[in-house]
């Protein structure tokens, strides 16, 4: 197609010019020079080429339209220069996100007054990703998933209710439960994990109906988080440890198991 024609298509009808091949070559091959200089971990291809031509079908090529002349050179060479300048954004902003992901993964606390709804739109994005991937993991436990639950809570020192028990444990007897709460169902944070699972471990050998130790149990639920924190930790990627995972712990919904 000339440059004329490829002109008049840019008036008439952009997204049948965008969507031409010649122009998708040029997104790929744009994305691909910025992914061999080490920009976009962590995305694939097809899916920055739909942000693309999104950005283009809403925003730049009505930019294109108003500012590129003919006499500026062929109309493609132009659009590969806006889609370079657009990529050099999409990096800058994923710099950008990655260093709040830091931020936000240091504490798990959106500053309810900060002057920059930006940044607290981001950290609401950042903690709900991970949540997602936590209650993903937690689905894998079919059977223990309520026994893993309530020995998270335990582990992040989260005040129980009597729903967190019998879920793990319905036929634990009133009398047992109504002592159990008495401890559990008020603030212990200043409880070690040794003097946690001592207490604790009667219930569970009763509930599982067999007689592991409090070592034995202190043991099974540090496994579980850490493979929780490396699954969460992706590779490297974040900054998980046994602080910040107590943290998100206490973030997790009523109902971690339900799929919404």
């Amino acid at each position: 197609m000339e440059n004329t024609e490829q002109y008049q298509l840019l008036h008439d009808k952009p997204e049948t010019l965008l969507m031409q091949d010649d122009y998708q070559q040029v997104i790929k091959r744009v994305i691909y020079k910025f992914m061999k200089r080490g920009f976009f971990k962590g995305f694939s291809v097809d899916d920055l080429q739909q942000d693309l031509n999104i950005a283009f079908l809403t925003q730049k090529m009505a930019y294109i339209q108003k500012n590129y002349k003919p006499t500026d050179g062929l109309l493609i060479s132009y659009f590969e220069r806006a889609v370079y300048n657009k990529c050099i954004d999409i990096s800058k902003l994923s710099i950008h996100q990655q260093e709040h992901r830091k931020e936000a993964l240091e504490g798990y606390m959106i500053e309810p007054h900060s002057s920059n709804p930006e940044t607290q739109l981001m950290f609401q994005e950042i903690l709900e990703e991970e949540l997602r991937k936590f209650k993903d993991y937690l689905r894998l436990f079919t059977r223990t998933k309520f026994k893993l639950l309530l020995l998270l809570k335990l582990y992040a020192r989260i005040v129980l209710e009597k729903e967190d028990v019998t879920n793990y444990c319905p036929k634990i007897a009133k009398p047992t439960l109504k002592e159990f709460l008495e401890t559990y169902g008020v603030p212990y944070s200043n409880k070690k994990d040794k003097e946690v699972y001592s207490e604790v471990i009667p219930i569970f050998n009763a509930c599982d109906q067999k007689k592991n130790t409090a070592d034995a149990l202190r043991k099974w639920i540090n496994d579980r988080t850490q493979e929780l924190m490396e699954a969460l930790n992706d590779g490297g990627k974040r900054t998980y440890d046994k602080e910040k995972l107590k943290n998100l712990i206490q973030m997790l919904p009523k109902s971690p198991f339900s799929k919404e």
